[in-house]
């Protein structure tokens, strides 16, 4: 169940991720200290007079003045090259422990900067946890470059290093999208979920799997917020087909792809409202809004944001009626669930009411609109119901 509301919260509330994908964690570095012991003799094969520490320094003072002699005779030149090539065979011999020990396409730097992006997501620094994402999806880039250009052919996801490096993509690009998105970063999220499909569908992944009809959701949001149209009215009308094919296909279809349906009809309905289809935009809502009651229940909270949209959906349409009657409805369960969106809910009838005519009783739910707005500090809200006075007062007939 808590995955069924995560699906419809994807339109009002934006604050999740798609599927987490699982971190890989390197191995641990291991190693040993190895000591030499010299075993020394002493008492009868020496004189008293001529202990054995004594030839042990004549000899380190006899090699010391032949190093001595060497440096003399070698130009200092030399003698930087020598140093300077012994550090690149240091750094060679060191790169070369690394590959063996983290595996040569499993870098430890792209792990740490994965560990530090959730971190900083979870601390609320998106924009943070963002650049660091970009980082390591350039580190993987260069990785698969690099398999690329070692193998001299095309890559095998049979390869075990292959397939954890095409995870790490695609749980990297699956973060940058829904953060973008989160950010209302439109372009940004539009680039991001275009690659992320494209990268699910490489994995033969099928075309009416869950995953992929959100991710295509999710882009013609991407694209509506943006104005580009065309291409959100295909991306809705494609996932919206889509999921409820595979709904009335397989009866023992689960309550996530229903509730995935569900959303898609939302998402779809919603556009059509805000760009004034009304009509078409209320028989989707009710759709939609049945999924939610057989999915969610009928006092759930998503459902009281189906009910409020679809009642404005009635009321631009002209049956006022109706609309009053769907909204009254969502007030009465978000009293009862004490639902953040009630300020909204009350604000949505007055406006009906004064669409139908009935100034005094609009007014008097606006300002009730207008003081829960305020104890909940929802400035968003406040503001749009002192425009709907404004315009009221300004336009008393």
């Amino acid at each position: 169940m808590p995955r069924v509301g995560r699906y419809f919260k994807l339109v009002i509330d934006t604050t999740r991720c798609i599927s987490n994908a699982r971190l890989f964690t390197t191995c641990s570095k291991r190693g040993g200290t190895f000591t030499c012991g010299h075993m020394i003799n002493s008492g009868k094969y020496f004189p008293p007079k001529r202990p054995f520490p004594a030839a042990l320094q004549c000899s380190k003072l006899s090699q010391d003045s032949r190093l001595t002699r060497i440096r003399k005779t070698l130009p200092d030149e030399i003698w930087s090259i020598i140093i300077v090539a012994l550090g690149g065979v240091l750094v060679f011999t060191y790169t070369q422990y690394e590959k063996v020990l983290y595996g040569k396409r499993s870098p430890p730097s792209l792990q740490n900067k994965l560990k530090m992006a959730k971190k900083k997501a979870l601390d609320g620094d998106k924009t943070q946890s963002i650049i660091l994402l970009k980082e390591a999806l350039d580190l993987i880039h260069d990785y698969l470059k690099e398999i690329k250009q070692d193998s001299g052919e095309e890559l095998h996801l049979d390869d075990k290093d292959t397939i954890k490096v095409q995870k790490y993509l695609t749980y990297v690009l699956e973060q940058l999208a829904n953060l973008t998105f989160e950010l209302q970063r439109w372009n940004e999220a539009e680039h991001y979920f275009r690659l992320l499909l494209r990268d699910l569908l490489s994995q033969e992944t099928p075309k009416d799997d869950d995953s992929v009809i959100e991710v295509s959701l999710k882009l013609a949001l991407a694209c509506a917020h943006q104005d580009k149209h065309a291409l959100a009215i295909q991306g809705f009308q494609w996932a919206t087909n889509t999921i409820q094919k595979k709904v009335d296909e397989l009866p023992a279809t689960t309550d996530n792809s229903k509730a995935l349906l569900g959303v898609c009809l939302e998402g779809w309905g919603t556009y059509l409202l805000a760009h004034d289809k009304p009509a078409q935009a209320a028989q989707l809502l009710l759709r939609a809004l049945n999924i939610s009651k057989e999915v969610l229940g009928e006092d759930h909270e998503q459902t009281t944001v189906i009910l409020n949209n679809l009642a404005k959906a009635h009321a631009e349409s002209g049956n006022y009626e109706h609309a009053e009657e769907l909204a009254r409805e969502a007030i009465r369960i978000a009293e009862k669930t004490q639902s953040t969106h009630l300020s909204r809910f009350m604000a949505n009838l007055g406006t009906i009411l004064n669409l139908e005519g009935n100034v005094a009783k609009a007014k008097e739910a606006l300002k009730s609109a207008l003081k829960l707005a305020n104890e909940a500090k929802d400035e968003e809200t406040k503001e749009m119901i002192h425009n709907s006075l404004t315009e009221m007062d300004s336009n008393p007939s």
